[in-house]
């Protein structure tokens, strides 16, 4: 090799070395994050979990197979849908 081909092929491992501790960083902030999203059933949401995890379409598939551990969002919507659903019930 030439010493030119040495010193682009030094930097290139540099490169290499500094995305590999990049992609670490942001592994682990995406792990973190993750978790920090993952909360247990909140007791404003209880009633509406329990009515999606019970309900089922087509025969026997249920309407909400994993209630534990989705963002705080994902049991708002699930609060929503159920009082859309109530407000349905309502108007009949």
């Amino acid at each position: 090799m030439t010493k030119e081909q040495i010193e682009a092929f030094e930097t290139l491992k540099q490169t290499v070395a500094d995305q590999a501790t990049v992609i670490a960083e942001l592994q682990k902030s995406l792990k973190s994050v993750t978790h920090k999203q993952s909360v247990t059933v909140p007791d404003w949401a209880k009633d509406a979990v329990y009515k999606f995890k019970t309900m089922k379409y087509d025969g026997d598939k249920v309407v909400l197979d994993t209630p534990n551990g989705g963002s705080v969002d994902f049991y708002r919507m699930l609060v929503v849908a159920d009082r859309i659903e109530r407000a349905k019930a309502d108007k009949k």
